[in-house]
C-alpha cells in the first residue's frame, strides 16, 4: 500500500495553514478570529477594507493572500488598530487630510515593511518543510 499525503483542508475565505501559522507567529496572537468577506463589487476604491473582526475584500481571496504587504496592513488594522484608538469615525477624521498621511495607514504600512521578509521567509521554510517532509499515513 501506497503512503498518501495527508492534507489539511482550508475552508474558503480563509488563508492556507502555512500562511495563518506565520501571521499568527508575526502577530503573536490568534488570527482565527478575523473573518474574510469578499465582496467583488463593492463601492470602495481600495482592495479591501477592514472592520472590528473582518477584512472586505473586493478581490479573489487567492489574490489577496498573494499579496503578503498587503495582508499584513489588513490584518494589523484588525488586530492592532480597531477597537484601540481607531473607529470609523477616527479613521474617516484622519482621512480628511489625504489618504497617505492617515495615521492607521502609515501605521500599518510601517508595521508591513518592517514585517515583510519575515513573513516571505516563514512562509518560504513552511511551504519546503512540508514539500520535503510531508506527513504520511499508511
Amino acid at each position: 500500500m501506497r503512503p498518501s499525503r495527508k492534507t489539511k483542508e482550508v475552508p474558503p475565505g480563509h488563508p492556507s495553514v502555512p500562511m495563518k501559522e506565520c501571521l499568527e507567529k508575526i502577530f503573536n496572537q490568534p488570527i482565527s478570529g478575523v473573518q474574510i468577506q469578499v465582496k467583488l463589487a463593492p463601492k470602495s476604491k481600495w482592495e479591501a477594507t477592514t472592520r472590528r473582526n473582518k477584512i472586505n475584500l473586493k478581490v479573489p481571496c487567492d489574490t489577496f493572500f498573494s499579496h503578503s504587504g498587503l495582508v499584513l496592513e489588513e490584518y494589523f488594522h484588525v488586530l492592532r488598530q480597531w477597537g484601540m484608538g481607531m473607529t470609523m469615525l477616527s479613521y474617516g477624521l484622519h482621512d480628511l487630510r489625504g489618504h497617505d498621511k492617515n495615521k492607521f495607514e502609515k501605521e500599518a504600512d510601517g508595521f508591513a515593511k518592517k514585517h515583510l521578509p519575515e513573513l516571505e521567509k516563514c512562509l518560504k521554510c513552511k511551504i519546503l518543510s512540508n514539500f520535503y517532509f510531508p506527513s504520511f499515513s499508511f
